[in-house]
């Protein structure tokens, strides 16, 4: 070892003592950027009247409202014990908060998909304007291209574990935006459109998952 070479039993053994701490400060940033999202969207949405009514107009709306609290609460008071316990926390345990809050994110999108993004709240006389649908489809489509980005990038995984989360992400952003595109009122007018617009924007989030495994791969 005196001329700078490293057995790879001790080089794997290092790797997996490294891993904890740096998943775990990862997550913390993860659960910080959840809770101000959705304290964010939350805040925005409780000051505009006419969305705040939109929202608090049904069940399922109001639902999403106390989901979103929850989900901020939740997502606070885990980042503050990641930051304030950090013996507590195991590689297992880490990999539990990791996949918790990498589903509740893909909910909380999905949901707000569905449900603030109707075509009715685009045209009011249920003529698919063009440009209306794609102003609401690159809408939905931004908000999974972050999550997708933003976990790939911040989360270490391993190539095949990353691939498999960013490839289920973009399944449900997809699953989700075809059902729409063929039974809300408004997007069945185009739905080949909302499709390939969604379809485009998953395509250029995807890749994060490679391009994240090559700069590990290298140490960085």
């Amino acid at each position: 070892m005196a001329n700078g070479w490293t057995p790879p039993e001790l080089d794997r053994r290092s790797s997996s003592a490294e891993l904890p701490p740096l998943l775990r400060r990862r997550l913390l940033i993860v659960a910080s950027l959840v809770a101000l999202a959705t304290t964010f969207f939350g805040v925005s949405r409780a000051v505009q009247p006419v969305e705040w009514a939109y929202f608090v107009a049904s069940p399922w709306g109001r639902a999403l409202v106390a989901a979103e609290i929850g989900i901020g609460v939740a997502a606070l008071a885990i980042a503050v014990a990641l930051w304030r316990v950090p013996s507590h926390w195991s590689l297992g345990r880490l990999r539990v908060v990791e996949y918790g809050l990498v589903f509740t994110l893909a909910l909380y999108v999905s949901w707000t998909q569905v449900y603030a993004f109707p075509g009715a709240r685009f045209s009011a006389d249920a003529i698919g304007d063009p440009y209306a649908i794609r102003l609401a489809t690159d809408s939905m489509a931004i908000r999974w291209a972050v999550a997708i980005i933003g976990l790939s990038t911040l989360i270490p995984e391993t190539f095949r574990r990353n691939s498999l989360l960013v490839a289920s992400q973009v399944a449900i952003a997809m699953a989700i935006t075809t059902l729409m595109a063929f039974t809300d009122v408004v997007y069945q007018q185009q739905p080949a459109r909302v499709i390939a617009l969604m379809g485009f924007w998953m395509t250029l989030a995807a890749p994060g998952a490679p391009r994240r495994e090559a700069r590990q791969h290298h140490g960085v």
